[in-house]
């Protein structure tokens, strides 16, 4: 679910301005720090809430890795495109794994 609803937002970026790429990937990061919706009962959280959690934290784990990997990513030419390769290849590794995971939920 989370990687579905970050799909529409890498490729927001992707198809901006490089001037905007910082600010588009503020504008993920905040998305993905966003109140999250509570499927706890009883006081505990339920494997749904630790997954949605987990996900976020890893989708904003990449997120820091590529900040950290381009901190200069509007210098040059070759760093803009190093910046969307980067990116193009978190994008499509999400777009294999959203493939495969719907393709295991289907019954047999």
């Amino acid at each position: 679910m989370e990687r579905e609803r970050v799909l529409p937002m890498l490729e927001n970026i992707l198809t901006s301005k490089p001037q905007t790429f910082s600010k588009g990937l503020e504008e993920l990061e905040t998305h993905m720090t966003s109140v999250l919706p509570s499927y706890q009962q009883n006081g505990k959280l339920n494997n749904i809430d630790l997954g949605i959690r987990n996900e976020r934290r890893r989708i904003l784990s990449e997120i820091k890795m590529l900040r950290d990997k381009h901190p200069n990513a509007l210098r040059t030419e070759q760093e803009i495109n190093q910046f969307r390769g980067d990116l193009v290849f978190v994008k499509q590794m999400y777009e294999r794994i959203i493939q495969l995971t719907s393709k295991s939920s289907v019954p047999q």
